[in-house]
């Protein structure tokens, strides 16, 4: 049993997901992270996660699917979505969806890690999911 929160990524661009990875890691993350939505869907209904930091778009997919299934089947998850659209109708889609953040792409990873510390310490559960 680990004290240290468990985050999935989600990402299709691998750059992305390796400096996301090594930034949360060095903070005390335990990072997972895959390539795709059907990937996430997967990893959701069998893990348990304290955090899950999603992309908007994939091939084929959306970053609101695995916000609305990482809600459903991890209601105590925190969700951050990261997007490189500002569209305003997709915004309030995703909070309306449960994403406690959304954070707009390029953004500087000291501002996700303040959102993820942010987000996972207000969760309800107390002590981290394990």
């Amino acid at each position: 049993m680990s004290d240290r929160p468990r985050v999935l990524l989600v990402d299709d661009e691998r750059l992305m997901r390796l400096a996301v990875s090594h930034r949360l890691a060095a903070e005390g993350y335990v990072v997972d992270h895959v390539s795709s939505a059907t990937e996430a869907l997967h990893r959701l209904a069998h893990e348990v996660f304290d955090l899950v930091v999603t992309d908007l778009r994939f091939d084929g997919a959306s970053g609101l699917e695995v916000v609305r299934a990482a809600k459903r089947l991890q209601p105590l998850a925190a969700v951050i979505l990261l997007t490189g659209s500002a569209d305003s109708e997709e915004l309030h889609e995703a909070v309306h969806a449960g994403a406690a953040a959304v954070l707009v792409k390029p953004c500087a990873l000291a501002d996700l890690s303040r959102e993820a510390r942010k987000v996972v310490h207000r969760r309800p559960s107390g002590p981290f999911q394990s």
